[in-house]
């Protein structure tokens, strides 16, 4: 499985306009090649850059997607603040509660962003006070078909 972000290279530096800084729009999201047998996806972007001493959190999710079918190759730049997405899709509860993508905005230096994608064995069956990064990956181990990994860091301009 191939995940991509055509908006910047991988381990390379986001663009401002997914930043805090700029528009704070979603970057756009692509994947292909999933396993056979795929029946959902998970998407989840987090900052891993936290230090532990400062806010005494580990990661803090940026955007939860779940529940993506199969058919659906790519996200759109600038998705929609909706909870339910096209053909089914959800946006899951990120960092404050919120969800919707959280563009980057480090407090200091340059910060790290995971995007993950995993290939699911089924459709989470997930209530929606339920559909938080940890909760949903608690309930997805059994179900992993494949996981793909994409990063991008990014530093806040004065």
């Amino acid at each position: 499985m191939i995940l991509q972000l055509p908006g910047f290279p991988d381990g390379g530096f986001m663009p401002r306009k997914y930043s805090c800084q700029g528009k704070e729009i979603s970057p756009e999201v692509e994947w292909m090649e999933l396993p056979e047998g795929t029946k959902s996806l998970v998407l989840f972007m987090y900052d891993i850059s936290i230090p532990v001493d400062l806010l005494r959190l580990y990661k803090i999710d940026h955007w939860v997607v779940y529940n993506i079918p199969p058919e659906v190759n790519r996200l759109p730049e600038g998705v929609s603040d909706e909870t339910i997405m096209e053909k089914g899709a959800r946006q899951g509860i990120r960092w404050g509660g919120k969800r919707n993508y959280m563009g980057p905005c480090p407090l200091l230096g340059t910060h790290l962003y995971v995007f993950e994608l995993y290939s699911l064995k089924k459709m989470l069956e997930i209530r929606s006070s339920d559909s938080s990064r940890r909760k949903i990956t608690e309930q997805i181990q059994s179900l992993i078909l494949e996981k793909s990994v994409y990063s991008g860091k990014y530093k806040k301009y004065k």
